[in-house]
């Protein structure tokens, strides 16, 4: 069982994109809400749980494909993350909410 290369090439490609929408609300939640409401904890929660599956897939493919010695998996889920554009601030809630 488990899914050839190519699915886990497009998982990958989707999730990378996941991920960096995700980075993106947490951006919006991060200038509008302190460090305590439930929207941060809730967006934090899901940037991580999408980190998550993207582990577990990467493992996945490494122990479904550890036989094609050419296969690198790293490069399925995580080699190609690319950031569009660099967050003006670190993912964290701004000092005004840090109390």
């Amino acid at each position: 069982m488990g899914s050839p290369i190519e699915k886990h090439d497009e998982l990958g490609l989707n999730l990378i994109d996941i991920h960096d929408r995700m980075l993106q609300v947490m951006e919006a939640i991060y200038d509008n809400y302190p460090k305590d409401s439930k929207a941060w904890t809730l967006a934090n929660r899901a940037a991580g749980t999408i980190m998550e599956l993207r582990c577990e897939l990467d493992a996945c493919v490494s122990k479904e494909h550890a036989d094609n010695r050419e296969f690198d998996p790293f490069k399925i889920y995580f080699s190609r993350v690319k950031r569009k554009k660099k967050p003006t601030h670190p993912v964290h809630p701004s000092p005004e909410y840090r109390q």
